[in-house]
């Protein structure tokens, strides 16, 4: 498992490189709480030793965790996806990537994940695809509605009349 490194070929993955088995089944919070990740865009990236990673796992249970959207960052695990880690800029495991770019850190409980995914929605405006940005109007009131300076209206018309008044 290193002479493929010394010479540029990859190596086969190790058949020790394995994560855990989940113990125990998941509950109906667990299903839900994993569906809506991955429905979100919400990716954990980890490894197969990590014990932190190996606790967020179990913390699912069986049925949940084939739910979650999971990058396995050890080149010696098949399946591994180490560019993907590299590229996403993870620092430590368990790492939690958000669509709007935020990386989280560290075993999560479901009620961690409830408020972020909370949190992500009302970034995203409730029903816009994940990963948008809403930017407020400039000098919008409480109610939304556009400042004077924002409207179209007179201003437009004004122009008009100016770029349409014969040249003498």
């Amino acid at each position: 498992y290193g002479l493929e490194q010394l010479v540029g070929l990859p190596s086969p993955p190790d058949p020790a490189a394995v994560a855990p088995a989940i113990a125990e089944a998941s509950g109906q919070r667990e299903v839900a709480v994993a569906k809506r990740l991955r429905e979100a865009g919400v990716t954990m990236y980890g490894t197969w030793w990590c014990s932190f990673c190996d606790a967020q796992r179990q913390s699912f249970g069986r049925e949940a965790w084939t739910q979650v959207p999971y990058v396995e960052c050890d080149p010696r695990a098949a399946g591994a996806e180490p560019m993907k880690c590299q590229t996403a800029g993870i620092q430590g495991f368990p790492e939690w990537v958000l669509p709007s770019g935020l990386h989280v850190n560290g075993l999560k409980s479901m009620d961690d994940f409830e408020t972020l995914l909370a949190a992500e929605t009302s970034k995203a405006g409730g029903n816009r695809p994940a990963g948008t940005t809403v930017l407020p109007m400039p000098g919008a009131g409480k109610d939304g509605e556009a400042c004077e300076d924002c409207k179209v209206g007179d201003s437009l018309a004004a122009y008009k009349a100016a770029s349409t008044k014969p040249s003498t």
